[in-house]
């Protein structure tokens, strides 16, 4: 899970210390989001969903993701897996990793904001 996955694409790049080890699938918004009743605060939440190759495991439950640039200001995006400490359990198949191990990228307009001030 992301706060926000803006620019990331199914088919993007999923890497490990720089090596290709899988790819996104899909880039959804949070189900509970689609719902009339929902406030826009409560829905700046994307479940992305990736597959990883046998290289790239095993993927401990304390992993974090990143989803980083693959050229500055190009518009392609990649999810940066750091794959966590080896004391942690191993995360299974299908494991949803929570929203606080996810860091969605800064957009040029939100740097250009703080500026402002």
């Amino acid at each position: 899970m992301f706060a926000n996955a803006n620019g990331l694409q199914a088919d993007s790049l999923v890497r490990i210390a720089g090596v290709n080890v899988g790819k996104v699938t899909s880039v959804s918004t949070e189900p509970g989001c689609k719902s009339a009743a929902t406030t826009a605060a409560a829905c700046n939440a994307a479940e992305v969903t990736m597959e990883i190759d046998n290289g790239g495991l095993p993927i401990h439950k304390d992993a974090t993701f990143a989803i980083r640039p693959r050229i500055f200001l190009e518009g392609n995006f990649f999810v940066d897996i750091n794959p966590g400490t080896p004391e942690a359990p191993v995360a299974p198949d299908g494991h949803t990793f929570p929203i606080q191990q996810g860091v969605e990228p800064v957009q040029l307009d939100q740097v250009l904001t703080g500026l402002q001030a």
